[in-house]
């Protein structure tokens, strides 16, 4: 019993690639799982998990139903969903964000949050990873890191675009 020890919630992602995009998934075994650990599950994937976890008649009797979440427009919705993510910054050497810095990431990212998380992380560490080759403790936070990681550690988004 997870919940004994404030778990709320068990977030799955990349739902797709762990059932290997099979129309059929194991729901009961879900289910058994989250009853016995008494924590409900949030699957995460992409448009792709709709269609794969919709040919399951047990989803449909148990009106599970899936959360979609859209991509963010240039605008007040984006700039406060990055605000809020650039407080998780670790480098030791603080960029400020800018809005070169905010219309990179909304650029390369199309918007998908998720995209977006990932994308701020890997640039935290290639700026850090930079510095400690460059025998400093890191480097800052910049467009051109955004666009080398964007470019060098995330083809697969390039192609879904």
């Amino acid at each position: 019993m997870l919940s004994r020890y404030g778990v709320c919630l068990i977030v799955v992602d990349d739902v797709e690639s762990r059932l290997g995009k099979s129309p059929h998934v194991d729901v009961d075994g879900l289910q058994a799982i989250s009853d016995t650990w008494q924590v409900p599950f949030l699957f995460v994937g992409t448009e792709d998990l709709i269609g794969t976890v919709s040919h399951s008649d047990t989803l449909r009797r148990r009106s599970i139903t899936l959360l979609k979440w859209p991509a963010y427009h240039p605008g007040p919705g984006w700039d406060l969903f990055i605000r809020g993510l650039w407080r998780y910054q670790y480098t030791r050497t603080e960029a400020p964000l800018t809005a070169a810095l905010s219309e990179a990431l909304y650029e390369y990212t199309s918007g998908l949050a998720d995209m977006a998380v990932h994308l701020y992380t890997q640039a935290q560490i290639a700026a850090i990873s930079q510095g400690l080759q460059m025998g400093t403790s890191d480097k800052p936070l910049t467009v051109d890191v955004l666009r080398q990681v964007y470019a060098t550690q995330i083809p697969p988004w390039r192609n879904q675009q």
